[in-house]
Parts: C-alpha cells; structure tokens; sequence
C-alpha cells in the first residue's frame, strides 16, 4: 500500500484510540471483573515468560473473535507492550465477514488480502503454513491488518480451535459468544478461561443499521481491549 495512504489510514486509527481514551468507557462492573480477569493472565504471563497467548473464540471465526484478537494486538501496540501474541478461532471455520472487515477499516486499520503465497511468506516467515492456507478455500481469504507502521501484521482468517497456526498448550481462550461458551466449557491446552460475550452484529446483517452496528460492537471490543492492556501496562510497571 502506498505510504501516504497508509499514513492517512494511521491518524485515523490514532484519532479513534483518542476517542476511546476521552470518552467514559461504561463498562458495568461485572463486566470490568471479567476484563479484569483477563488483563491479570496477561499481566503475569508477561511477568513470568515475556510472552503471552491469547485465543479469542466464538462459534464462526467471523466477525467478534476476528475483532477481540486484532484490537487486543492493537491496543498491545498502542501502549508499547511487547509479547503478546493474539489468535483467534471457532468452533466451526466460515470466513472473516467482509462487514467485519469494512468496520476495521472505518476504524483506520488497513485490511488487504494478500493473494500472492510468496508474499504472505515473506511478511511473517514464521508462519509459513500461510501460503497454502490462501488457496484451499476461494470463500475463507487470508487477510493481513495493519495498525502501524512499525507494527506486525495479524493475519486473519477462519480457523477451528485445534488448527496448526493455533497455540496447543499455555494459552488464554477468551469466549466472545454464549453460544461457544456453553459449547467449549473446557478448551483443550488452555491455562485460562473466561467468557466475555458480545451481541453478535450479524442480527444487523443487511438491515439499515447495518453499518452502525457493526461500527458500535468494533468501537465496544476496541474500547474493552484498551482497558484490558491499559491494566497490563499498569501492573507491568510495579
């Protein structure tokens, strides 16, 4: 993508965290328990090994674990807190809904689909089951977002619980809908559980709030995302 292009999508993202970080977060107490929960695993995983797991897991891998993974790394970035390592998955494969990526871009992170299998390779060697992934299924793209210049990128795409590119042991699964909750009351390989759901935005799917739906749920994840890291930050400096 061209640099200025990529500088323009930045400041939008800059603006965004602005925002979030300006605005009453209104999350319930319930709730912040739950987060709370969340940023202590990543907090002392980060303290223990330097790195940290984290899987975010509903039933399709469409649209609200693809949303908990990226802004987990996204706000990881933002806050300078290095070694978190974010996935996601679903108790079924689909594929990353379009819609779910449009919000991302609206929110200033760039999105692209990466059709080249030697280009996949070369941006993350590491990840090299990536340039057969791409072509085993037209309807389940890879794509590649971005949130900074000197940020990694996050590759998504619709993946099970138990795929290749998924972390097996010493990893946190962060439930993201009832529906898997109850599905996967134990995740196999994990050393942490907790269910934070989130109302799927699919219910607005070619309904006139469409949009402003699936904006609300990428600002609520992005929001909640922030004040998880936000606590990590803090109880990485004592």
């Amino acid at each position: 993508m061209n640099p200025f292009i990529q500088a323009q999508n930045f400041e939008v993202l800059q603006k965004y965290w602005t925002k979030i970080e300006n605005s009453p977060n209104n999350i319930s107490a319930d709730r912040k328990r739950d987060l709370q929960s969340l940023a202590n695993y990543v907090a002392n995983s980060l303290k223990k090994d330097s790195v940290v797991d984290v899987m975010f897991i509903c039933t399709h891998n469409s649209r609200r674990s693809h949303f908990g993974q990226i802004w987990m790394a996204a706000a990881a970035h933002h806050l300078n807190i290095s070694g978190v390592n974010t996935f996601s998955a679903g108790t079924e494969a689909t594929a990353f809904n379009p819609r779910a990526i449009a919000a991302l871009g609206r929110a200033g992170l760039i999105a692209e689909h990466i059709p080249d299998p030697i280009a996949l390779q070369r941006l993350d060697s590491s990840n090299a089951q990536l340039k057969y992934i791409d072509a085993m299924n037209s309807n389940n793209k890879v794509m590649v977002i971005t949130f900074g210049m000197r940020a990694r990128p996050v590759f998504c795409f619709s993946k099970t619980i138990d795929h290749p590119l998924n972390p097996k042991v010493d990893f946190g699964a962060v439930m993201t809908c009832s529906s898997a909750d109850a599905a996967c009351p134990v995740v196999k390989g994990a050393d942490f559980r907790v269910a934070i759901p989130y109302v799927d935005p699919k219910l607005s799917d070619n309904m006139p709030e469409e949009l402003s739906t699936y904006d609300e749920r990428c600002l609520q994840i992005a929001t909640e995302m922030l004040w998880v890291m936000q606590s990590v930050k803090q109880q990485l400096a004592h």
